[in-house]
């Protein structure tokens, strides 16, 4: 036992560098997620699922547009930071290089989203909010993340950025009150990064000694040459993430954008939690990338990735009613499918960071996200050429009482305004039809058909009936409290007696539901053409 205690030790202790670098990124990376989800079921509630989806609509547009500003510097800048962490002439040379060749293509991405606007309704509409968020692109500049995970100093970062979200929650909570107040909603979550981005310039600048050089333009163009292959590799990424929330946006509403954007953000957090692991181990593995290792690596990714995807299966949909409530429950099931991504983001960033980067096999990189990027448009092309010549059918039902002029209809639940017990959905309904000779209901099946074409046909099937004066407690079942009021007299039985008959024991009474199918296959047959 003490030989293992030791042995566990020792490897700790030989690895104590990379552990305390992969807490830091993990928790950087996990703590923005956490509390953004802490503001989330506040913002989106407040600003309401149409103000909240452009939000994430351009957030996502100007992604595309950082894409021209990162360009790719980042990761050669850690490799050349992660093999010199102490040659501060190196150092000081690579920070000058990327700082000055992001600063000039964020110049040129300012300029581009100004000359586009001018031909996009939707961006001219929400020009401000676009170069707010804009500004975003200057912490990437300000804010060398990539410079502190080559000197494995992360704490610095993951307490800087700490710091700066925390300070955002009271500002959103104070000052966030409506839609109306989306602009200032963004001001907050932008403006306030950027101060976190100027602090750590300086800090830069002062404590690591950094001494910005001048950077000839042939020293800038091996910059650019260098940082292409993986200007691809991020270009291919970001097309491939960011289109689907374009594509959602231009074909569906804003209001499916903030269903998507709940998806990914029960996927997001386990997601880099996992992947996180490839960054904290890049400056240690780096030099040494046996195969033995690679495959040892990727064997524990997988277990770790199967583990969380069957988690997310299991409490995904407990967690989008904590975050967004019932009227975003269809973010669950596609929460379920977003999360097999958790793997390929592992696995794909074991061959990236491991194998093909210390082999200076950069063009494998970009090629793996070109044909990652293709493959994901050409099934999105054929998803919305197939949902084109869809037929989309939606369904509702509910029971009318005549007396009380058709109520309560589909909101039986909530028929007094509030959730309502089945105990008390059934009281309520007996007091309101209290000294009432009529008591004749229907329940009512209603589909409603949406062609290829636009058109659109309702249909009805309904079940005549009477609401009973007293309760049969024989017939009580959780979730149908007008089971036990609802009697059919034409068969002198309750109606979910009748439902539960086979259909040649009913002597040709049919089922509301039965109708509606019936008509809606008819009217599919007659109406649509292909």
């Amino acid at each position: 036992m003490m030989a293992l205690i030791d042995t566990l030790k020792s490897k700790f202790d030989n690895n104590k560098k990379v552990a305390e670098n992969y807490f830091f990124m993990t928790f950087l990376a996990s703590s923005a997620l956490v509390i953004g989800l802490i503001i989330y079921p506040y913002a989106v509630r407040v600003l309401g699922k149409e103000a909240y989806g452009i939000y994430v609509f351009v957030f996502s547009n100007v992604q595309l547009f950082q894409l021209i500003t990162t360009f790719g510097f980042d990761t050669p800048a850690l490799k050349k930071i992660a093999l010199f962490p102490d040659n501060r002439e190196v150092k000081s040379r690579v920070v000058s290089e990327v700082l000055i060749s992001k600063s000039l293509l964020f110049c040129l991405s300012l300029v581009v989203l100004t000359v586009v606007s001018r031909f996009i309704p939707f961006l001219h509409r929400h020009i401000l909010l676009y170069y707010i968020l804009f500004s975003l692109q200057l912490v990437e500049i300000l804010f060398p993340t990539w410079y502190f995970q080559g000197i494995q100093k992360m704490k610095f970062v993951t307490y800087t950025n700490l710091i700066i979200r925390l300070s955002s929650i009271p500002l959103i909570f104070i000052f966030v009150r409506s839609p109306n107040d989306l602009l200032l909603y963004v001001v907050i979550v932008s403006l306030l990064p950027l101060v976190g981005g100027i602090f750590a310039f300086c800090y830069l600048l002062v404590k690591e000694k950094i001494k910005l050089r001048f950077i000839s333009l042939r020293r800038l163009k091996s910059t650019f040459r260098n940082a292409l292959p993986f200007f691809w590799t991020t270009a291919f990424g970001t097309v491939k993430k960011e289109s689907l929330t374009f594509i959602v946006g231009a074909f569906f509403d804003m209001q499916s954008v903030a269903i998507l954007d709940l998806a990914n953000k029960l996927v997001v957090i386990p997601r880099i939690i996992t992947t996180s692991i490839n960054g904290a181990l890049f400056p240690a593995v780096v030099g040494n990338c046996t195969t033995e290792r690679v495959r040892r690596i990727m064997r524990y990714e997988t277990y770790i990735a199967l583990i969380i995807i069957a988690l997310i299966a299991a409490f995904g949909y407990w967690a989008v009613l904590i975050l967004g409530g019932k009227n975003m429950v269809e973010a669950y099931p596609l929460a379920v499918i977003q999360s097999v991504t958790i793997y390929t983001w592992l696995i794909v960033g074991c061959y990236i960071n491991f194998v093909f980067i210390p082999k200076n096999r950069y063009n494998l990189v970009a090629n793996n996200q070109f044909v990652a990027m293709v493959s994901f448009l050409l099934l999105a092309v054929c998803s919305l050429l197939f949902y084109k010549n869809l037929i989309i059918i939606a369904d509702d039902s509910g029971m009318e009482i005549e007396a009380l002029n058709g109520e309560p209809g589909v909101f039986t639940r909530r028929w007094d305004g509030h959730e309502m017990s089945d105990q008390e959905i059934v009281e309520y309904c007996l007091k309101k039809l209290e000294n009432k000779a009529n008591r004749r209901a229907q329940y009512t099946t209603c589909l409603v058909i949406n062609f290829p074409d636009g058109r659109e046909k309702v249909i009805f099937g309904e079940n005549s009936g009477v609401i009973l004066t007293e309760p049969r407690e024989e017939s009580r079942l959780k979730g149908m409290p007008f089971r036990e009021l609802f009697f059919v007299p034409e068969l002198n039985i309750m109606f979910h007696e009748v439902r539960e008959l086979p259909k040649l024991k009913r002597n040709g009474y049919l089922l509301g539901h039965e109708i509606a199918v019936e008509r809606c296959a008819s009217m599919i047959r007659k109406n649509w053409c292909i």
